[in-house]
């Protein structure tokens, strides 16, 4: 900062903020510009998440949840927005069949927006739906919870994944990627996005080393590559001619509710899973998250003095610092190269673990 001249009173200067040509403040949109949420977001609210080094792939859900809101409400004015705007985008999700997480995963983007503008004094509140009701659009019911998935459903699963027809990509075809996504869900419960954006770079041999950093929660997670883990990285690395591990896997793909194609689905990596793997293994009621219940299960049980698998899975683990979590020790190493799988993941690998059948 520049120190500016004194007057010859030795008067105080009043230090004034910088204004833009249009008189407005800096940071500040004009009030007699319309100014929709999209808008908003992208000039005041984008630039910032990105100077601080959110990675553009993890801004999908916030475009995702624009797109909801110009959908169902009309694009309003961002400081015209209310209650009615928020009940109508709440019943239009919920018309489209979506599911309650899936409308409250939504509002919690929209919420940082609207809160964002509220602490910038640019609206006066943010529409919630109500006062009672400000986290969720509607109220959740209770998760369902099944047993932690068993080593002999996870062998079905694995072999019904030459049932998947989705991606398409040359040279990959899709029960190889998938075979190795199970291989990797069982191994180290990644979440479905890190897996499905993992690159080749985050993946060092040399190392013997997956270091990647985890969207939800942008801390960084090295994870101790096993005999069997590198078999399949290996194996699908041959083949590739792109940067991704999984390349192809970019839609969820959802299952249509109305309408003249109500029950069919729309192609993507959770329809495959559930519509193909799931239904040929008769295993309709496993997700890809009870991968990662399963495995923080496991290895806790393995190792419960010092919490495994927390550590793999990057909960917290009492004295364990934020950027120890990619520093896997020795004894981390030895205990996931000894953990047991099923023999289904050997496929014709000659070196091979301790076995479960």
């Amino acid at each position: 900062m520049i120190a500016r001249p004194r007057l010859a009173d030795d008067a105080p200067q009043i230090i004034r903020f910088q204004r833009q040509p249009d008189g407005q403040p800096d940071g500040q949109p004009d009030a007699a510009e319309p100014l929709t949420l999209r808008l908003y977001y992208e000039r005041f609210i984008l630039p910032e998440l990105l100077e601080d080094g959110i990675k553009p792939a993890s801004l999908k859900e916030d475009r995702i949840a624009l797109n909801h809101w110009e959908r169902s409400t009309g694009d309003p004015d961002i400081r015209d927005a209310t209650r009615d705007h928020t009940s109508r985008l709440r019943d239009s999700l919920r018309d489209r069949g979506l599911s309650p997480y899936t409308l409250k995963k939504t509002w919690c983007e929209l919420r940082m927006m609207f809160g964002w503008a509220l602490d910038e004094g640019v609206i006066e509140r943010v529409p919630y739906v109500s006062r009672r009701r400000k986290s969720s659009l509607v109220d959740l019911p209770p998760k369902e919870q099944r047993e932690p998935l068993a080593d002999a459903e996870v062998a079905r699963l694995f072999g019904e994944c030459r049932c998947a027809t989705y991606p398409r990509v040359r040279g990959l075809p899709a029960p190889l990627l998938w075979q190795a996504g199970v291989v990797l869900f069982y191994l180290y419960g990644i979440r479905t996005r890190d897996l499905f954006t993992l690159r080749w770079e985050d993946v060092l041999f040399s190392e013997r080393l997956i270091r990647f950093e985890a969207m939800k929660t942008s801390k960084l997670q090295g994870l101790p590559m096993t005999n069997v883990s590198e078999h399949w990285l290996r194996k699908l690395r041959g083949p590739s001619r792109c940067g991704q591990v999984f390349p192809g896997f970019k839609t969820r793909g959802h299952q249509y509710q109305s309408g003249p194609v109500k029950g069919r689905w729309k192609r993507g990596y959770y329809a495959t899973w559930r519509s193909e793997i799931c239904a040929a293994a008769g295993l309709d009621d496993v997700w890809l998250k009870h991968f990662r219940e399963a495995m923080v299960t496991r290895y806790n049980g393995l190792d419960r003095e010092n919490g495994l698998g927390s550590w793999i899975a990057g909960h917290y683990v009492p004295g364990v610092s934020a950027q120890n979590y990619d520093l896997p020790s020795r004894e981390i190493r030895a205990l996931l190269e000894s953990a047991r799988y099923p023999h289904c993941f050997d496929d014709d690998q000659d070196d091979q673990q301790m076995k479960l059948f």
